[in-house]
């Protein structure tokens, strides 16, 4: 009886539920971009009345409700199939897309296109399933082969190859050069507690939604436990506050260098290697162009059907 009268206080008192949608880039990776999303908030005396007839339908109602309000606010996928495709087309034709209906960068803007793409893959999954097996097929055939070659799929767009490739090639050559001691002196200090944290993951969960938090749980003792060893030794070793006050800031600076410079090394590679078969003019490649042209054409078609069925123009997708 107390319960269900402190219900009743609350469904009369006017309490309220917010919704938030928390959408990540990555969820899988630390520093992935996080698009809180807030929705219009529920009203629990609007139940008042249905409690006072049918208590636990009430419950129903209220929760079907929320469960509607945090489907708009979240990027749902059913499967891990379709989870899969949804990447897969973003990877590939997200640029295009965003371009051609007017959206930026902005959270906003690819939480709305990664939700449209999701709502179109039920679409087709439910009305012509044979297209979404078709268009799967050619992106992993385009995805082992771009894979094979080393070559991530950013690097083949067509407005990113007819760029000249060597344009930054002095900037890029002078960061790398100068930067190698700092490199090199992040690498030897950061390399283990880096590593290890990795390895571990790797031990406890096969998971990949775990590997993150276990990944952080480690890596704050691996951290922790070797820069202490590392500071006490530059101290044993010098006998100077200053210098080991100098090293101490170093650590975590030179690691966060050496995860910049093995970044912009791999892009490096990246390019050179993308350089050299265009500059030998790779039948390999541009099959791999042409792999990627027809999977944007079967995007662009599916894109027209979809847009006729919703009945809407690429001019009046909502963009908030």
């Amino acid at each position: 009886m107390a319960l269900a009268a402190e219900r009743q206080a609350n469904w009369k008192a006017g309490v309220q539920i917010l919704p938030v949608g928390v959408n990540y880039s990555d969820p899988t990776r630390f520093r992935s971009n996080l698009f809180i999303n807030i929705g219009e908030p529920v009203t629990v005396k609007a139940y008042a009345e249905a409690d006072a007839q049918d208590d636990f339908k009430a419950a129903q109602d209220l929760t079907e409700e929320l469960r509607r309000r945090l489907a708009d606010l979240l990027i749902i996928t059913e499967t891990d199939a379709e989870e899969e495709l949804l990447g897969q087309i973003e990877q590939v034709y997200r640029t295009d897309l965003m371009k051609d209906l007017g959206l930026t960068s902005r959270q906003e803007d690819t939480f709305i296109l990664s939700k449209g793409i999701a709502e179109s893959i039920r679409y087709f999954q439910q009305h012509q399933p044979a297209r979404v097996l078709a268009l799967r097929e050619k992106i992993n055939q385009y995805n082992q082969n771009r894979e094979r070659l080393g070559l991530p799929d950013k690097y083949l767009a067509r407005t990113q190859t007819n760029l000249n490739l060597m344009q930054d090639t002095f900037r890029t050559t002078l960061f790398l050069v100068l930067g190698l001691p700092v490199f090199l002196w992040g690498l030897l200090t950061n390399y283990l507690p880096y590593y290890i944290p990795a390895k571990i993951a790797d031990a406890l969960t096969d998971e990949e939604e775990f590997r993150a938090p276990i990944m952080m749980t480690a890596g704050i003792f691996s951290f922790g436990l070797f820069y202490g060893l590392e500071i006490s030794a530059v101290y044993a070793f010098t006998h100077s506050v200053w210098w080991t006050l100098l090293i101490t800031l170093s650590l975590p600076l030179s690691g966060f260098f050496a995860l910049r410079y093995s970044y912009r090394l791999r892009v490096t590679q990246v390019y050179l290697k993308l350089f050299s078969f265009i500059y030998e003019k790779s039948p390999v490649l541009s099959q791999l162009w042409q792999q990627r042209e027809d999977i944007i054409n079967q995007l662009e078609e599916a894109k027209r059907i979809y847009l006729q069925h919703t009945g809407l123009t690429k001019d009046e997708v909502p963009v908030k």
